[in-house]
């Protein structure tokens, strides 16, 4: 009898080990994605479990000076994205932008987040 149910047994280990695998991927891929404006600057971010934001995409600014900000909606701002201001959309051309001022609170800034300029 406890031969017909090793492999019972192992069924289920493995069936819940895929299980529990799938769920923890999708609560990670799950991450929400809040906007708001800054001036005519409009910003897409997420937030890290202390409630810090991460920039994820940005536009809509004009002008030749880009500030990023060091605060949105009460969120301190440590991390720029990957990619995070490649889709420009302002009233000026990329190439008209002279300055991109960041604050010190950033830490981190993702790959290319001016790519195309």
């Amino acid at each position: 009898m406890t031969k017909r149910l090793i492999p019972f047994i192992l069924a289920l280990v493995i069936l819940f080990s895929f299980l529990l695998h799938t769920f923890t991927e999708e609560s990670r891929s799950a991450e929400t994605t809040y906007s708001t404006s800054v001036g005519d600057f409009r910003i897409e971010y997420t937030l890290n479990e202390k409630g810090e934001a991460t920039i994820t995409n940005g536009q809509s600014w004009s002008g030749r000076q880009m500030y990023v900000p060091e605060e949105l909606d009460g969120h301190r701002v440590v991390a720029i994205g990957d990619y995070a201001f490649q889709y420009y959309s302002g009233s000026f051309y990329k190439a008209d932008v002279e300055k991109v001022y960041i604050p010190a609170s950033i830490k981190y800034i993702g790959a290319n987040p001016f790519r195309n300029w």
